[in-house]
């Protein structure tokens, strides 16, 4: 993706024999790295998948050691702690847009927006070309 003074590059891995950064960001400051995947992923497809209402206090958080690391230019290096997660509250969100017409917190639009993105970066891997949003997607 390209911006007026900006370029962000973006890859995904859907089979890959060894284990890589999730998330890799390079800037003039500095650049940061992130393992591992969200943390409820990992609950959510294991066997101690929670049941009922009550997932625990420790829902979303993950711990310390994979936290990403955000190294500065100056030498500066430290842990920042990945913010807590819980896709409950989004389908909570739907379920009460249904029931209830309370606002969606994520619009059709935002949702049409992001899923139009994730189509446009495959169609500019898959073509080894940039593409423009007003392309379609294919």
């Amino acid at each position: 993706m390209e911006y007026p003074k900006l370029r962000a590059t973006l890859r995904a891995r859907i089979i890959a024999f060894a284990p890589s950064h999730h998330l890799l960001l390079h800037g003039t400051g500095g650049s940061f790295i992130k393992y591992g995947m969200d943390p409820q992923e990992e609950i959510l497809r294991g066997p101690n998948c929670p049941d009922g209402l009550d997932w625990g206090a420790d829902w979303g958080l993950e711990p310390e050691e994979r936290w990403g690391t955000l190294s500065r230019v100056n030498g500066e290096s430290r842990k920042v702690k990945t913010e807590r997660g819980d896709y409950r509250g989004f389908y909570a969100n739907v379920r009460d847009a249904i029931e209830k017409r309370t606002p969606l917190d994520v619009t059709p639009d935002q949702a049409l927006r992001t899923m139009r993105a994730l189509l446009l970066a495959h169609k500019s891997s898959r073509e080894g070309r940039r593409v423009r949003w007003t392309e379609a997607p294919e």
